[in-house]
């Protein structure tokens, strides 16, 4: 049996397959996106009340565009306290991780465990300042007071 032959044997096979990897990758890009949502909504919560804006030291994703040519993107907890993709070109804004492309997405996911770890370890930094700094006025008011 020729090569044509046995392609053309084949094709409806092959169509039906990859119909069905393209409809898995929609399926869970999906089930990633609503993941994204509900993780974006604890850093909502989360982010008001410690109050500091953290952006990520290592970058998790890097684009090419055609005006600004290669651009990366660390992880930030800023604006309105959602989980953002901060650029590193001044022209380009932070884009909302719920928002953006998925590759972008699965960058983000793969990059978050070790983030929320440096995100932790900065905001015991700023609690312990925050410690220091209550007990001398604390102890200021105290002394003023008496």
């Amino acid at each position: 049996m020729s090569t044509e032959r046995s392609t053309k044997a084949g094709m409806p096979e092959l169509v039906t397959y990859i119909s069905e990897r393209a409809e898995n990758i929609v399926r869970y890009s999906d089930k990633l996106s609503e993941a994204l949502h509900k993780i974006d909504d604890y850093f909502e919560g989360v982010g008001p009340k410690a109050g500091i804006r953290f952006t990520d030291s290592a970058v998790f994703y890097d684009e090419t565009n055609p005006n600004e040519g290669k651009i990366s993107y660390r992880l930030r907890v800023t604006k309105d306290w959602g989980l953002y993709a901060a650029s590193d070109c001044e022209y380009i804004d932070s884009i909302l991780i719920t928002s953006a492309s998925r590759d972008m997405k699965k960058a983000a996911i793969k990059r978050l465990p070790e983030f929320m770890q440096l995100y932790a370890d900065a905001l015991k930094t700023f609690e312990e300042e925050y410690k220091e700094v209550s007990e001398k006025a604390d102890a200021m008011a105290a002394i003023l007071t008496a």
